[in-house]
C-alpha cells in the first residue's frame, strides 16, 4: 500500500466506522460476535426488538457492522437476510414508513423464497397508508389490497403465516436513528411497533437512548422511555471505549499521517516525544472522549499536515488543529491575533492590555474546556503565561524557528495558510541544502543560485537561507566548517552587491547576516583554531568587502569603531586581529575596484573599514584617482548614493527617499574640491536616472550643509546610533 493509498484509508467521513473486527480498536468485537451467534440461534416466536444505546460518536455503527460481518461468516443456511435500512439517508422526505416499506421490499424481492413474502407486505403497507415504491414483477402487489376486500388483521395474519413457513430470518438494522427530527423519530418508532412481532423478523436497532426517549416524550404523557421500553424487549448499553482504546486509535491514525510521503518528523527534529506527552495530556486528550471524536481530528490532519509536513512542528499542529475542530472560535482567536500569541516577552508598558486581552477571551471560552484550552494554549505559546503567572519563567525561543514552533513569528503563519508561505524556501528545501553541502565551490554555487530568486518582501533565498542555516550550526560537523566559510566569503561580495541594504532596524540585512553566519559558524570550533581558520579563508578567497566586514566586527569586540569592548565574544588575540587586519588592508588594496560598486555594496563602509585597519592616507589617494576622471567621479557619487523607503499603516504605499551625506566623503575628499565639476556633469543630457540622481543629490546636500541645514546629517546620525546600539546588543545574540 502507497502512502497516499494509507492516508486515503484513514481518511474517512466523520460518520464511516470500522467494518472488519480484524481492525477493532475499540473492543467492540467480542460483544457483536456474541450478538451475531445469538441471532443465529435465536428463533423468535413473535418477532424480536433489540437496541443498542450509546451516545453519539461511541461506536455504533461499527458494532453494528461487526454484526454484520460475522453473520455473513455463519453458515449459509444459517445466514439471515440483513434488510439495512438507514432513516437519516431519507430525513426531511415526507414518509419514513413508506420508504421504509420500500426498502424491506427492494429487499424481499432479490430473493425468490421471499416473493409471495412481498406481495403480503406490499399489500400490508398499502393497507397502512405506507404504499411502497415498487416496480416489475411485484407491481400488482399492491392491488391484493383495495378497500373493502381485505382488512388490516386478515392481511397481517397471511403475512405472519408466510413468514412462519421461512427457514431463513429476516435481521432488520437500523441505524442513526438519533439523527432524525422528532416527529421523523415518532414515525419510525410507530413502524417498528406495527411489524415488530412477525414471527423471524428480527430487528437490531442502534441510537441514544436519551435522544430518542425525548423524542417520544409526547407519544406516552411525557415518559419516552416508557414508550421505548413496550417497544425494544432486548436493550443493551454500549459501553463507552477506554482511554486506551481511544488512544490506540488516534495513535495509528496519527502514525499513518505523519509518516507519509517520507518525511517522518521524529528524523528532522519536528516531533519530540515528550513535548508530545505533555501537550496531548495537557490538552488534546480532554476532547477525545468517543471514537467520533478521533475521526473528526485524523479525518481533518489527513487533509491539512500534507500542505505544511516539513514546514510546522507536527505536535504544535496537531493541537492547534485540535482546537481548530472542537473549539474553533478560540482558533481564530489565536490565528488573528499573533502578536498577542507568538514570541517570547511582553515590554512593561504592554503588559496591562496584554492581560486584559487574553482575560477577555478566555471568559468567553465554553466552561467544560476553559481549563484545556489554557493548558494548550501555555503550551503552544509560553508568551501567554505572563497572562496568568506574575513572574513566569519562558523560554529564551532559541530553537523555535529550527523546531518550527508555531510561537516563532516567522513560522506562525505556515500553521494557519496550510501551506509554506509564498516565495519561501520550504523547510525540506532547507534541510536537503544544509545535508548537502561538502565543499566550498559548492556551497558558494548555492547562495549565488540562491540570490536568483526574490520573495515579494524583496528579501533573496540566499539570505534567508543563511538565516535559517543559523539554526542548524551545531549540526555541521567541525570539518566542514572551513569550506564553507571560504565559500560564504567567495560569494559574499556579489551576495551584498545583488541585495540592497535594509533601513530596518530589526533586519540585519545580507552584509549583517553573513557576518552573523560567520561568527556562529566560527563558535563551532575551538577559540585556538579560529585565527588559523580566518586567515586561510581570507588569503584564499577573492571578496574583500565581506573580509573588510568580518575583520571590522571581530575588531568591534576589542572597543574599535566606537562599539564597547566586549572580551566574551572575541573571537582571537588582539596580535591576531593586527594581522587579520594586515591581511583585510592587502585583499583591499590588490583588489578594489569603483565597477565592483553599487548603493547597495556600500562604498563608505568600506572605505571606512579600510581607513581603519590599513592607512587613511592610502584610501584618500585610491578616491582622488578614482575621481579624477568625470565617469570615475560619477561612479562614486552612484555609490555614495544612499537610499532608504519608509511605510506606515496610515500610509501602505512605501517612499523611498535619497541622500548622499558629503561629510561622509570629507575624510577622504573635500567636497567643495569636485563641487564645480558635479555642477558640470549636472547639465549633461547622457546621464542615467540614477545618475542624475546622485548628482543633484549630492549638489543639494552640499548647499544645505554650507547654510546650516544639516537635517539630513542628523537624521543619519539619529538611525546610525540606534543601529549601532542594536548591532552591539544583539548581533552576536543568537536570538531569532
Amino acid at each position: 500500500m502507497t502512502n497516499d493509498q494509507a492516508i486515503a484509508e484513514h481518511a474517512l467521513s466523520s460518520d464511516l466506522a470500522q467494518i472488519d473486527p480484524a481492525h477493532d480498536s475499540l473492543g467492540h468485537a467480542p460483544f457483536a460476535k456474541s450478538l451475531a451467534n445469538s441471532i443465529v440461534h435465536f428463533a423468535p416466536h413473535n418477532g424480536i426488538v433489540i437496541g443498542i444505546y450509546a451516545p453519539w460518536g461511541a461506536g455504533k455503527t461499527t458494532l453494528l457492522n461487526f454484526v454484520k460481518y460475522f453473520l455473513s461468516h455463519a453458515p449459509d443456511d444459517q445466514q439471515p437476510l440483513i434488510v439495512d435500512f438507514n432513516p437519516w439517508w431519507f430525513s426531511g422526505q415526507d414518509d419514513l414508513a413508506r420508504l421504509f416499506f420500500s426498502e424491506l421490499f427492494s429487499a424481499l424481492g432479490k430473493d425468490k423464497r421471499f416473493e409471495r413474502l412481498g406481495e403480503k407486505v406490499a399489500a400490508y403497507a398499502n393497507l397502512l397508508g405506507a404504499v411502497p415504491i415498487y416496480g416489475g414483477a411485484l407491481k400488482a402487489a399492491a392491488e391484493l389490497a383495495k378497500p373493502g376486500e381485505k382488512g388490516i388483521s386478515q392481511l397481517k395474519n397471511e403475512v405472519t403465516e408466510e413468514l412462519s413457513k421461512q427457514k431463513k430470518k429476516i435481521l432488520i438494522v437500523i441505524d442513526d436513528i438519533d439523527r432524525l427530527t422528532a416527529e421523523e423519530t415518532r414515525q419510525l418508532f410507530r413502524v417498528v411497533k406495527a411489524v415488530a412481532n412477525f414471527p423471524n423478523v428480527i430487528y437490531l436497532l442502534a441510537f441514544d437512548r436519551n435522544i430518542a426517549a425525548k423524542a417520544l416524550d409526547s407519544i406516552h404523557s411525557g415518559d419516552g422511555n416508557v414508550y421505548l421500553e413496550k417497544i425494544v424487549q432486548v436493550p443493551f448499553e454500549l459501553p463507552m471505549p477506554d482511554t486506551l482504546s481511544l488512544e490506540t486509535m488516534l495513535s495509528d491514525g496519527l502514525n499513518v499521517i505523519l509518516d507519509a510521503g517520507g518525511h517522518n518528523p521524529a528524523e528532522s527534529g519536528l516531533f519530540d516525544l515528550g513535548y508530545w506527552l505533555n501537550v496531548y495530556r495537557d490538552g488534546i486528550r480532554h476532547f477525545i472522549k468517543t471514537p467520533r471524536d478521533v475521526v473528526r481530528l485524523i479525518n481533518t490532519l489527513s487533509v491539512t499536515y500534507s500542505g505544511v509536513q516539513g514546514e510546522v512542528n507536527a505536535v504544535d499542529f496537531i493541537a492547534v488543529e485540535t482546537l481548530r475542530v472542537f473549539v474553533p472560535t478560540v482558533y481564530e482567536i489565536i490565528r488573528s491575533n499573533a502578536e498577542m500569541f507568538t514570541g517570547t516577552t511582553v515590554s512593561e508598558y504592554a503588559k496591562k492590555d496584554f492581560a486584559a486581552f487574553h482575560e477577555n477571551w478566555f471568559k468567553d471560552a465554553e466552561p467544560k474546556h476553559k481549563e484545556a484550552i489554557k493548558q494548550l494554549v501555555r503550551r503552544l505559546f509560553p508568551k501567554t503565561l505572563a497572562a496568568w503567572h506574575p513572574n513566569p519563567a519562558i523560554d529564551s525561543g532559541g530553537n523555535w524557528r529550527r523546531q518550527r514552533s508555531i510561537a516563532h513569528p516567522e513560522v506562525f503563519p505556515t500553521y494557519f495558510r496550510l501551506a509554506p508561505p509564498t516565495g519561501s524556501l520550504s523547510n525540506t528545501v532547507v534541510l536537503g541544502l544544509i545535508k548537502n553541502l561538502s565543499d566550498a565551490t559548492q556551497f558558494e554555487e548555492t547562495l549565488l543560485n540562491l540570490q536568483k530568486n526574490i520573495r515579494p518582501d524583496g528579501i533573496s533565498h540566499a539570505r534567508e537561507f543563511l538565516s535559517r542555516l543559523d539554526d542548524y550550526i551545531d549540526e555541521i560537523s567541525v570539518e566542514r566548517i572551513g569550506v564553507i566559510l571560504l565559500g560564504l566569503f567567495d560569494a559574499g561580495d556579489r551576495l551584498m552587491a545583488a541585495e540592497p541594504e535594509t533601513v530596518k532596524f530589526l533586519d540585519l540585512g545580507m552584509r549583517l547576516q553573513i557576518v552573523r553566519t560567520t561568527h556562529f559558524l566560527l563558535q563551532r570550533i575551538d577559540k585556538a583554531q579560529r585565527f588559523g581558520l580566518l586567515r586561510e579563508a581570507i588569503k584564499a578567497t577573492s571578496s574583500y568587502g565581506i573580509v573588510a566586514e568580518a575583520v571590522a566586527q571581530i575588531g568591534k569586540d576589542f572597543g574599535k569603531y566606537g562599539s564597547p569592548i566586549r572580551e566574551w565574544e572575541q573571537e582571537v588575540t588582539l596580535e591576531q586581529l593586527t594581522e587579520l587586519e594586515k591581511l583585510a588592508d592587502e585583499k583591499i588594496r590588490s583588489n578594489i575596484k569603483i565597477d565592483d560598486f553599487h548603493n547597495e555594496l556600500s562604498l563608505p563602509w568600506i572605505l571606512k573599514i579600510w581607513a581603519a585597519i590599513g592607512s587613511p592616507e592610502e584610501v584618500s589617494q585610491w578616491l582622488q584617482r578614482t575621481v579624477a576622471g568625470d565617469e570615475g567621479l560619477l561612479k562614486v557619487l552612484v555609490a555614495f548614493l544612499n537610499r532608504s523607503s519608509s511605510q506606515s499603516s496610515a500610509s501602505p504605499v512605501v517612499k523611498h527617499f535619497y541622500r548622499i551625506a558629503p561629510y561622509r566623503l570629507k575624510p577622504f575628499i573635500e567636497p567643495e574640491s569636485v563641487k564645480n565639476r558635479v555642477e558640470n556633469l549636472a547639465t549633461r543630457d547622457d546621464l542615467t536616472e540614477e545618475q542624475r540622481r546622485a548628482v543633484l543629490q549630492f549638489l543639494q546636500e552640499l548647499e544645505d550643509q554650507n547654510e546650516g541645514i544639516n537635517i539630513e546629517n542628523a537624521m543619519y546620525q539619529a538611525r546610525q546610533t540606534v543601529f549601532n546600539r542594536y548591532n552591539a546588543s544583539s548581533l552576536w545574540s543568537g536570538d531569532d
